[in-house]
C-alpha cells in the first residue's frame, strides 16, 4: 500500500467512511484457465485427427477386444500413432480398471506427442507446449496404471514408463528416484537397473552418452 493510499484511507476513517477494499488481481485464476484451455485443445486435436472417436463411440465399437488389439498393432507398424491411440483409448474404456490397458493408452498418447510420419510430417503435437500437454496426460494414465497394478511386475512396468517420461521432460533426478524405487521393490526388473545406470552416468559426465539406454518395451 502506498503512502498516498494510506493517507486517503485515514481521511475517510476520520470522516466516518469505510475505506474500499483493494481488488484482488485475477492472475492465478487466469493462469489456471489458460492451462485448462491448453489441455482441452490438445486432446481436441487428437479427436479431430482420429475422426472424433478417441475414447468414445465408434462405428466399429462392436469389434472384439482381440480385433481391436490387432488393429492397434497394425497402426503401430504403420507408425500411425494417432490411430494407435484411438484403439488404445477405446480398449481402456472397455476395462477402465485394467492396468495394462491404461498403460497402453498412456504410452500411445506419448507416441502421439513425439511421433512423426515416415514422410517427416508431425502429427498432432506441433509445438513443445503441445507435447508437454500430451505427455502430462500420458503421465496421469501411467500413474493410474501403477496404482491399479495387481502384480509387482505390472507396477514396475508402469513406474518404469513414468521414469522414462521424466527423462524426456528433462527431469533426470525424478527419473532416478523412480528407478531406485522400482529396484528396491522389484529387484529382478532389468529395465530399472539399466536406465538407472544410464542416468547416473549422465550425472557423472553430462557430455558423454554413457552406456546405451535399453530399448523401451511395448506395453
Amino acid at each position: 500500500m502506498s503512502r498516498r493510499t494510506g493517507r486517503r484511507d485515514e481521511r475517510r476513517r476520520a470522516q466516518g467512511a469505510t475505506p474500499k477494499p483493494r481488488a484482488r488481481r485475477p492472475w492465478p485464476w487466469i493462469g489456471l484457465a489458460l492451462v485448462a484451455i491448453v489441455i482441452v485443445s490438445g486432446l481436441a486435436r487428437i479427436r479431430g485427427r482420429t475422426g472424433g472417436h478417441a475414447g468414445g463411440d465408434h462405428p466399429e465399437s462392436d469389434l472384439g477386444s482381440r480385433e481391436m488389439v490387432e488393429r492397434e498393432r497394425q497402426a503401430i507398424v504403420r507408425r500411425d500413432w494417432a490411430e494407435a491411440y484411438d484403439w488404445a483409448a477405446r480398449l481402456a474404456q472397455r476395462e477402465p480398471r485394467n492396468a495394462s490397458l491404461l498403460l497402453g493408452e498412456g504410452t500411445a498418447l506419448h507416441n502421439v506427442a513425439w511421433g512423426v510420419k515416415r514422410s517427416g510430417e508431425r502429427f498432432t503435437a506441433r509445438t513443445s507446449l503441445d507435447r508437454l500437454t500430451l505427455d502430462l496426460q500420458a503421465m496421469a494414465l501411467m500413474d493410474s496404471a501403477a496404482r491399479l497394478a495387481d502384480t509387482p511386475e505390472m507396477w514396475a512396468r508402469a513406474r518404469g514408463w513414468q521414469g522414462q517420461l521424466y527423462e524426456v521432460l528433462g527431469l533426470p533426478g525424478d527419473a532416478l528416484d523412480i528407478y531406485y524405487e522400482v529396484g528396491q521393490r522389484v529387484p529382478t526388473d532389468p529395465k530399472a537397473i539399466g536406465r538407472g545406470r544410464y542416468v547416473l552416468n549422465l550425472f557423472h559426465d553430462p557430455t558423454s552418452s554413457g552406456t546405451t539406454p535399453p530399448e523401451a518395451d511395448a506395453p
